[in-house]
């Protein structure tokens, strides 16, 4: 049902749908609130984005254990990242950009979500430092943390990012007044599929 013309809110009819694996709206006209899906719980793939749903990602999203998609992108979507999204540990790709988030990135974020594939943060309003366990994002394919209020040091290492493809931090407040600061680059070269790669603040 994806790219439509669709509105109003999503039916709590739909909640009741316990064995559904795969739910795609995007591109469409949706308003209302989402915790009604959170009972979905054998939901392997959620794409809501490019809607006009407001409020809070819901703390009871955590209950998708099986969630390996989790499209929430181009919404009107406040408040911060509930805890409860960093347990969902079989998600590979994250698309959260272009809403109004704010608060800062789980410091075990790579920890806890390690098999993340593409991570979108962009567009929003998040803030504080960025998180060293990024660094443990060993399957990362793409991670775009531009268009933010990030400051501080840019915790990246190479080494340990062997797929990552692009990795965009432009817009940001990232820098600490040392000269140093650019070390991150060295360690860069080992990402040999690294394609796109943008720092501007």
């Amino acid at each position: 049902m994806s790219f439509n013309q669709l509105e109003g809110t999503i039916p709590h009819q739909l909640g009741l749908l316990s064995k559904l694996q795969g739910l795609s709206l995007y591109g469409n006209r949706l308003t209302g609130d989402l915790s009604l899906l959170v009972n979905l719980t054998s939901l392997e793939g959620l794409d809501l984005s490019i809607n006009s749903f407001v409020g809070t990602i819901p703390d009871t999203i955590g209950r998708l254990q099986h969630l390996t998609f989790l499209g929430l992108a181009y919404n009107n979507l406040s408040g911060r990242i509930p805890p409860s999204l960093y347990n969902l540990s079989s998600l590979n790709s994250l698309w959260i950009h272009d809403n109004m988030l704010e608060g800062s990135l789980h410091q075990d974020v790579g920890l806890t979500l390690p098999r993340l594939q593409r991570a979108f943060f962009r567009s929003n309003s998040f803030s504080g430092l960025l998180p060293s366990s990024l660094s443990n994002l060993s399957e990362i394919q793409q991670l775009d943390l531009s268009d933010n209020h990030f400051s501080g040091e840019i915790p990246v290492n190479g080494e340990s990012l062997p797929e990552l493809s692009k990795l965009d931090l432009h817009s940001n407040n990232l820098g600490f007044g040392k000269s140093d600061e650019l070390n991150f680059l060295k360690s860069l070269v080992n990402c040999i599929k690294l394609k796109k790669l943008l720092i501007v603040t």
